[in-house]
């Protein structure tokens, strides 16, 4: 049986880049209203513009991130994880794991 992420690569790169955006977007966006706040209040004024180019590269981030996760859903490379690092295997079972030698 093939994994998921090997039949439908495009989903599982969809799911990874919502579950960073979810968990990124509000933590970081925190961060940098707290950062942005102390920093205005001891020392000069920050620009407006620069939450739209820190939340533009938190886009590029997760892009980036589900074109990893597309890429390791491609057959050729779950073989190979298969061979040379199985505990990243999609599947988590290998073939040839569970034979008696």
């Amino acid at each position: 049986m093939e994994p998921t992420q090997t039949a439908h690569p495009w989903r599982a790169a969809a799911r990874t880049a919502a579950a960073a955006a979810v968990g990124l977007f509000p933590l970081l966006n925190g961060i940098l209203a707290t950062s942005m706040s102390w920093l205005t209040e001891n020392t000069a004024i920050i620009p407006e513009w620069l939450y739209v180019v820190l939340n533009g590269i938190l886009v590029a981030a997760i892009a980036l991130t589900a074109l990893v996760t597309r890429i390791l859903a491609v057959p050729g490379v779950v073989e190979w994880t298969r061979k040379h690092v199985a505990f990243l295997s999609p599947d988590g079972n290998p073939p040839g794991r569970h034979e008696l030698v």
